[in-house]
Formats: C-alpha cells, structure tokens, sequence
C-alpha cells in the first residue's frame, strides 16, 4: 500500500475499518495466489495436450471406389 494510502486509512478510517479492511485486504491476496496457481497448473496441461496433439500422427485414409 501506498504512504498516501496508509496516511489517509490511519488518520480517518476507526479501528474497527482498519481492522476489517486489513483483513479482506489479506483474504484477497490469498484469493489471487490461489487462482495464479490453478492458472498455471491449467497453463501447463493445455501446453502438454498441444504438445501431445502435435505428436500423434496424421493418418490418411483414402477410398476409391470404382
């Protein structure tokens, strides 16, 4: 947080909106790291699939008829 910030939160805000506001402050952080990790967890099976995809090979099959 900012000086600015913090100044403006401890010279108006009560200590119970400090308190309230430092902890969803937290609870938020905790929240973004959790979804960075599943993001990149989810980043990582699609570049295996893609790498996996581009592996497999390409069968070609042709019909004639007569």
């Amino acid at each position: 947080m900012s000086k600015i910030k913090q100044w403006f939160f401890n010279k108006y805000l009560p200590a119970y909106c400090k308190e309230e506001l430092i902890e969803e402050n937290n609870k938020l952080r905790m929240q973004v790291q959790e979804l960075k990790a599943e993001k990149k967890e989810l980043e990582s099976y699609i570049s295996g699939m893609q790498r996996g995809l581009r592996a497999v090979k390409k069968i070609q099959i042709v019909n004639r008829g007569e």
